[in-house]
């Protein structure tokens, strides 16, 4: 029988992770996209904020540890399935 209290807090830091990376990739996406759109339209393009492979890089970091965390909480709580 595993030990309860470290698979809590196993699950709780896979769980954390999880939501960490997700706020991330909303905040990627929804804040800070439009907001370097806007400055190029308030600067009358002179001013640019060149997000192109950064933002791919972030977003696929993100992705991988959201799934990751995802893979390994799944196999605390089901481990009948993972076996």
């Amino acid at each position: 029988m595993p030990d309860t209290d470290s698979t809590f807090r196993d699950v709780f830091g896979y769980l954390l992770c999880i939501i960490i990376a997700l706020s991330m990739l909303v905040y990627l996406f929804l804040i800070v996209t439009p907001d370097c759109a806007n400055l190029m339209i308030t600067s009358s393009g002179t001013a640019r904020c060149e997000m192109g492979q950064g933002l791919y890089v972030f977003s696929a970091a993100f992705i991988a540890v959201t799934l990751y965390a995802g893979y390994k909480m799944c196999r605390i709580l089901f481990p009948s399935r993972f076996s």
